[in-house]
């Protein structure tokens, strides 16, 4: 993983400079003292897997995109402005990615009329009359679009699936590594829901 390179460099230099102490040195120890304290904290964010970069995380504005749905037509976020929307990045060779498109589903139906919408975004460039064949088969109603790659780096995915809840005013609010229970995600979505668009004066 790139984020064990800064632990790693951390540990080598306190360990060089903690050889290179005398007892008197207390300044010194309290400067590597933080430096320990950092590169646990950094550790711990690493082996937590939520080191998502600072694009990415709730309060900050969703990044603009756009991408060919399973018509070969463009869809963009900027299309579902003042909807609710749930990005769910997946591949059909994902099982846990399968397992939560049935429950992404029924909260799409649930709360479509009231402006939310769930907006796949699929990672299998090329396979469009596949995608079709699979959407088709498991009655998937919800929009699908297809990924070269571009809209997961922007948003920081490196797991499957990954899903990342944006408010009416196309705002962060929520970033999920893996998958999430349907009822959690359900009260969520209600919660944004009840909150209005703000629009210009």
């Amino acid at each position: 993983m790139a984020s064990d390179q800064p632990v790693a460099a951390s540990l080598v230099l306190l360990n060089r400079r903690t050889q290179q102490l005398g007892k008197s040195q207390w300044s010194e120890r309290i400067v590597l003292l933080a430096l320990l304290v950092m590169t646990l904290l950094m550790l711990q964010q690493a082996l937590r897997g939520i080191w998502v970069g600072e694009k990415i995380r709730p309060g900050v504005v969703a990044p603009a995109f756009r991408g060919p749905n399973l018509s070969d037509k463009l869809l963009a976020l900027e299309d579902f402005k003042g909807s609710v929307v749930l990005l769910d990045f997946w591949a059909t060779w994902c099982p846990p990615c399968i397992v939560s498109l049935p429950k992404l589903e029924r909260i799409h139906q649930r709360y479509a009329k009231e402006g939310f919408t769930v907006l796949a975004i699929n990672q299998e460039p090329g396979q469009i009359p596949m995608l079709r064949s699979f959407v088709a088969s498991r009655e998937l109603t919800f929009p699908v679009v297809v990924d070269s790659g571009t809209i997961a780096d922007t948003y920081r995915v490196s797991v499957l699936p990954t899903m990342v809840l944006i408010d009416r005013n196309g705002v962060v609010r929520a970033y999920f590594r893996g998958t999430v229970g349907e009822k959690r995600l359900a009260a969520l979505v209600e919660s944004l829901l009840r909150v209005e668009e703000v629009t210009g004066p």
